[in-house]
């Protein structure tokens, strides 16, 4: 555990896996929290169906020996693993049980937390009144607490929130005391993430600069992560603030780039940070004069497009629409902004119309009207 504590994740796993065979017979609180202890840092090292597995089993030993504290803390790992591989009904399930077993618990750091990953969670599918409302129940909670811990993660949220919905001053306020709070904590892996996300508000803001900076500093602090596989999670956080750097600036680069961080995220089984990734690709390849059907191989086609419902989708298929449009093929473009309209990421998104079994039933003083509000 103290290995854990300094970010040693790797190291620490043959000393968790021990102490939890030695108090593996024992009813006791210990047996519960070595359980606890090794399912974070297989979390941490990407070992998510491990993970999956031992947080499973420390949520039927709390539940069984009546420790709410642990039974939380097993859904907020549960929670964790589902919402990476974008099961987001699962991860809300697990959160939502989190919060009432915390508040059943009269754990209000816990609570805190819960609220905290649920705004996430409602935030990355686009819900944004209700993460609002989650993440000032949380802010509110942490201060009653006294987590000071949980001021990085619930600011560095609300942070990117704010980013999301074009609000990047109040995002770069934010993030300042993400990284300040970061930089105190002295911790590489907090000063390198955080300098990452504070690079792509700069970039929003047209600030080139500071975004470069932050991103040459968080690449180094990134080297001086001691845990590999701590180090890789956080090396593709940098490549992703990359690519929204080079997003930000229209870069020539992108194309190469964007397809860089989509093969590292696929290949790390992380399926919930694709579709920014996807949007960004989408628009590399059309301002490039690529084609729909570039556009549709490298990106409608992906399986994990289906899965998907995160707010970036139907910005996905505006893109297409604009692809569509350039080359005069109408139908297919009327089609991509029906699907758009809906503002999912589905297949079957939209009502399913096409233009041509539309215009059939028209008669000759009738006409279709389909409006899209497009970004520049």
């Amino acid at each position: 555990a103290a290995l854990a504590r300094q970010d040693l994740y790797t190291a620490a796993l043959p000393r968790l896996s021990e102490s939890r065979e030695e108090l593996a017979g024992s009813n006791t609180p210990f047996a519960a929290r070595a359980d606890l202890d090794l399912a974070g840092a297989l979390y941490y090292t990407r070992n998510l169906a491990e993970t999956s597995a031992t947080a499973s089993r420390l949520l039927k030993r709390a539940q069984t020996s009546g420790y709410r504290s642990l039974e939380s803390r097993a859904v907020w790992l549960l929670g964790l693993v589902a919402f990476g591989e974008a099961r987001y009904g699962d991860a809300r399930d697990h959160w939502e049980r989190m919060l009432t077993t915390a508040q059943q618990g009269a754990d209000i750091e816990q609570t805190a937390a819960a609220h905290g990953l649920l705004a996430n969670l409602l935030d990355h599918l686009g819900d944004s009144g209700p993460a609002w409302q989650h993440r000032r129940v949380a802010l509110a909670e942490m201060e009653r607490s006294g987590a000071t811990r949980l001021r990085y993660p619930l600011l560095f949220s609300a942070a990117g929130q704010a980013l999301k919905e074009y609000d990047p001053a109040a995002a770069l306020a934010l993030q300042n005391a993400v990284v300040e709070t970061a930089r105190q904590s002295g911790r590489p892996v907090g000063i390198a993430e955080s300098l990452a996300a504070r690079a792509s508000i700069h970039a929003k803001l047209g600030l080139a600069d500071r975004a470069a900076a932050d991103l040459a500093t968080a690449r180094s602090e990134v080297v001086a992560i001691p845990d590999a596989a701590l180090r890789a999670r956080i090396e593709g956080m940098v490549l992703l603030a990359d690519v929204n750097v080079l997003r930000a600036s229209r870069s020539p680069a992108l194309t190469q780039t964007a397809t860089r961080a989509i093969r590292w995220f696929e290949d790390a089984n992380e399926p919930s940070r694709l579709p920014v990734l996807y949007l960004a690709l989408g628009e590399a390849l059309v301002r490039r004069g690529e084609g729909i059907a570039v556009f549709e191989r490298e990106l409608i086609a992906r399986p994990a497009i289906a899965g998907s419902r995160a707010d970036e989708g139907w910005q996905l298929y505006e893109i297409g629409l604009r692809a569509a449009l350039a080359e005069g093929d109408i139908p297919k473009a009327f089609r991509y902004g029906d699907r758009a309209r809906s503002r999912g990421l589905r297949p079957d998104a939209g009502t399913g119309a096409e233009l041509t079994s539309l215009q059939a039933t028209l008669s000759n003083d009738e006409a279709i009207l389909a409006l899209n509000q497009l970004q520049d």
